[in-house]
């Protein structure tokens, strides 16, 4: 817990501090030095500290500016002042997602990956076997995600898909707080510091989803939406039947709470509440608050 709650001071310092903030941008790299697992590795980390050194003497814009990094024998394509390179560490140092034994996936397994940023989840989740749809509206979020896949030569298991998941298909403004394009949000309440400036991006659901790629089982549904949880789950109303498990990031306790009895209502069992912050939600609203896990009893 004492990781999760490190990463998740991180995050606060993302949402509270400029981007041009040298401190927390060299925090990230620092961090991801205990995930290298060679002289190659540790290299690369160095190029990306240089190119970070650059960035921050230029003052330039996060849009474009893309940094590749090789961890853990993946190549990852991360955007520079993004709050990006934060991700490798919660996926793979704190492993988060791999709390439960039975919520990692396994060879042939389908696994939707809603809000799926760079794609550092997905890919990890493409080398175990398994089969991935991940979803991101970000555009420069996404093209680093396509990057991403080919680099690792993922194309047969990572379907990658420039669209948000909700309640109803339609279009909707996307915000991103400057710096954190790990949390963008359709949700204007969650964003204050993207100023109400926000891009239109395609919005679709669960159901219309599985629909069109014939999709008849879902092994493990993860959900990491900065605040539209209760949308995702609304939109799977139909797919929600033959979903497996799921792994939701929560973004309020009330929302905690609300997806919970979600999930009751589908014949989902809460078998772990993983809180991340639990203190003023006025202060630190639209950071994560814990991961909920929920899976489907199996066949007597």
């Amino acid at each position: 817990m004492e990781s999760v709650r490190r990463s998740n001071d991180v995050a606060q310092d993302w949402q509270t501090v400029s981007s041009s903030n040298a401190g927390v941008l060299f925090r990230c790299v620092r961090n991801t030095f205990s995930l290298a697992t060679g002289p190659a590795e540790v290299a690369g980390i160095l190029r990306v500290l240089f190119k970070l050194l650059v960035w921050r003497l230029n003052g330039s814009p996060a849009t474009g500016q893309d940094a590749t990094l090789r961890l853990h024998g993946v190549t990852h394509v991360l955007g520079l002042g993004t709050g990006e390179l934060l991700t490798p560490q919660e996926i793979y140092g704190e492993g988060g997602y791999d709390r439960l034994p039975d919520f990692v996936p396994q060879p042939g397994w389908i696994v939707f990956d809603v809000g799926a940023n760079s794609g550092v989840y997905a890919i990890r989740q493409a080398r175990r076997g398994a089969h991935v749809y991940a979803f991101e509206p970000n555009a420069g979020c996404y093209r680093r995600l396509q990057k991403t896949v080919g680099a690792n030569q993922m194309e047969g298991r990572v379907i990658a898909i420039n669209s948000a998941l909700g309640a109803t298909p339609g279009s909707a403004q996307l915000l991103v707080p400057e710096g954190v394009t790990t949390m963008g949000s359709l949700r204007p309440e969650w964003t204050p510091r993207a100023n109400g400036n926000g891009v239109t991006v395609e919005v679709d659901t669960v159901d219309r989803v599985a629909g069109k790629y014939g999709i008849n089982r879902i092994d493990l549904l993860k959900i990491d939406v900065e605040g539209l949880e209760l949308d995702v789950l609304e939109g799977a109303r139909n797919s929600l039947a033959f979903v497996d498990r799921v792994v939701v990031e929560y973004h309020s306790l009330d929302l905690g709470r609300r997806v919970v009895e979600r999930f009751a209502q589908h014949g989902l069992t809460t078998v772990l509440d993983e809180r991340m912050y639990s203190g003023d939600e006025t202060k630190y609203r639209g950071v994560g608050r814990g991961l909920l896990f929920a899976r489907r009893a199996p066949p007597a």
